[in-house]
């Protein structure tokens, strides 16, 4: 029984933590969120964290998230969107960048079935291709084999 306490008290601080970062982001207040940001690292799922910073398109707290080696990469359970995904979706272009120039993995795809790439100009995604080019390989080579059938 007292295990399970534990179990469950973890999750009540976890989620605590998650609460205040969202809403230290939505506030812009920047001494709780870099006050947050030093428990980040031991909480496990911490790339939530990081789409929380992304999705309200806080630049420098996603700087300081990336700087940690947070999880670029998590989906969020609801829509399966990444960072690099949910800043598509809104045309955060900056933060965009910064999350392919770190190595966000670009073949993820939300519950729709859709990477990133849908979610932004044609234009726009062929001027990331061309100044990423090494970031690209995976996600030219994916899309090509797709067309293909292979």
């Amino acid at each position: 029984m007292i295990k399970n306490y534990k179990i469950f008290e973890s999750h009540l601080n976890r989620q605590n933590v998650i609460d205040a970062f969202d809403s230290a982001i939505y506030h812009n207040n920047e001494s709780k969120i870099n006050d947050l940001i030093r428990t980040i690292p031991h909480l496990s799922n911490n790339g939530e964290f990081l789409y929380i910073a992304a999705f309200y398109n806080n630049i420098k707290t996603v700087e300081k998230l990336i700087d940690l080696k947070i999880d670029l990469n998590y989906q969020d359970p609801s829509n399966e969107y990444t960072a690099l995904i949910t800043t598509a979706v809104q045309g955060y272009y900056e933060v965009l960048e910064l999350l392919i120039e770190s190595g966000s993995d670009l073949t993820l795809k939300d519950k729709t079935d859709c990477d990133f790439s849908n979610y932004i100009p044609e234009f726009k995604l062929e001027e990331y291709k061309n100044k990423y080019p090494e970031q690209f390989k995976d996600f030219i080579l994916k899309n090509d084999s797709n067309k293909f059938g292979l």
